[in-house]
């Protein structure tokens, strides 16, 4: 009997000695994402009850049916021909019953995650980012060794290894994390896109040169120069003083974000009704990972969002 799971059976409500039928499906289903393990079907339809009674196991049945024809529990088992339409109506009818009954509904906030899109950006660093989290006094501070137990958690593997501890340290699920962090860069990324002149722009690699309408490269002109100062003699060369770029001294520029860490805070606090402390938790993480690097979204933003890249004409 231990090769059997029994669904909910309401035994209680069912007489001693209480014949029924019993139908076997062998190997009708499988186990989720898992098709090498073939699931058999058992079905008790009592009469004059509208219930149906399912079990089911993933080992060989033959010895299930051994065992209760030992007891006397089974008269001989008879199969309908499967050429036969009845026999393929009734196998659909009890598969499909089967599969409705012992499907878990998904938690509604995962649902609700899961038709949003998913507006913040991608790990940085996602190989140290546990470590640096780990590092991060203030979330050592929070949990002191009271985070979260998440190994039973129906949607653990739905987050990234880093975004499961900050979900432990927050004390959510793994749906209420998710759900949190979508509706809050849904608005963060209107909140960018609607100031995008005050984002500045992210920093070219060294070696990339920007073309002008012209076809010379940005920085010709000082190329020009070099060539109109070739024609003239020695010491018209030496009449400019050299400008010592070692001692110029960069101004310091302004923060021009547009979200700033305590609006971060603010915003989180207020959505979710929760203590300034948990607020700046989740922020602090937050921006360990780099989610509210402002720069990082310029290019998605500029592209028009996240379906510019799926090749549609």
């Amino acid at each position: 009997m231990s090769a059997i799971r029994l669904e909910h059976q309401a035994l209680h409500n069912i007489p001693p000695k209480t014949s029924g039928t019993l139908y076997l499906l062998e190997g009708a289903a499988h186990l989720q994402d898992k098709a090498e393990w073939p699931v058999s079907i058992w079905a008790l339809k009592l009469p004059r009850d509208n219930h149906i009674r399912w079990f089911w196991a993933t080992s060989s049945t033959s010895n299930m049916l051994q065992y209760l024809d030992t007891q006397t529990l089974i008269s001989r088992p008879r199969c309908v021909k499967q050429a036969q339409a009845e026999h393929r109506r009734l196998f659909t009818t009890l598969k499909m019953l089967f599969e409705h009954f012992t499907h878990i509904p998904d938690s509604p906030d995962f649902k609700r995650a899961e038709q949003m899109t998913d507006w913040c950006v991608d790990i940085e660093d996602s190989e140290t980012a546990c470590q640096r989290l780990e590092r991060q006094p203030y979330l050592y501070q929070i949990h002191k060794g009271t985070a979260r137990d998440m190994s039973d958690d129906r949607y653990l593997l739905e987050l990234e290894p880093a975004e499961r501890q900050v979900a432990s340290i927050l004390d959510l699920t793994a749906s209420k994390y998710l759900l949190i962090k979508r509706l809050y860069f849904k608005d963060f990324m209107n909140e960018l896109r609607n100031n995008r002149s005050r984002i500045p722009v992210p920093p070219r690699d060294a070696t990339h040169r920007p073309t002008t309408h012209s076809g010379r490269t940005v920085g010709g002109a000082d190329h020009a120069a070099e060539g109109k100062m070739d024609e003239k003699d020695d010491t018209s060369r030496c009449t400019t003083p050299a400008t010592d770029v070692s001692k110029a001294t960069p101004k310091k520029r302004k923060s021009t974000a547009v979200r700033k860490f305590d609006k971060h805070v603010y915003r989180l606090r207020a959505r979710n009704e929760w203590t300034w402390s948990r607020a700046r938790a989740c922020a602090e993480a937050w921006k360990e990972l780099g989610f509210f690097e402002e720069e990082s979204y310029v290019e998605w933003i500029d592209a028009g969002g996240m379906f510019e890249t799926i090749g549609l004409q």
